[in-house]
């Protein structure tokens, strides 16, 4: 994304590790990864996520722009993949496309 700082847009700097945030309690963390937009389709981030020890992920994403197409349904079935890929619960929050949660389980034995 560097290209858009030549348009005086912003800097972006790519980080160098994954950050988790932590839900529970101190006693008793749970950690967890967020995914912005579509960064679910990339297979190697999603699983570096899973690595550093995230319990379980979040996508949030504005599908608004896809409008009347079918790319809602498509981004979903990609966020089943990864939830199988990496054997954990993927929570799916979308302005305008399809939220829910996913259990990696049930997901595998849909026909």
């Amino acid at each position: 994304m560097g290209f858009l700082g030549a348009y005086g847009i912003g800097e972006f700097t790519p980080g160098s590790q994954v950050s988790l945030l932590n839900a529970g309690s101190a006693a008793k963390p749970i950690r967890f990864g967020v995914l912005i937009c579509f960064e679910d389709i990339f297979s190697g981030l999603v699983r570096r996520v899973r690595q550093a020890g995230a319990q379980f992920l979040v996508v949030l994403t504005n599908e608004a722009w896809f409008k009347r197409s079918d790319e809602p349904q498509q981004h979903l079935a990609i966020s089943i993949f990864r939830a199988v890929e990496n054997r954990c619960w993927l929570i799916r929050c979308a302005n305008t496309g399809i939220s829910g949660f996913i259990d990696p389980m049930v997901a595998c034995a849909l026909p």
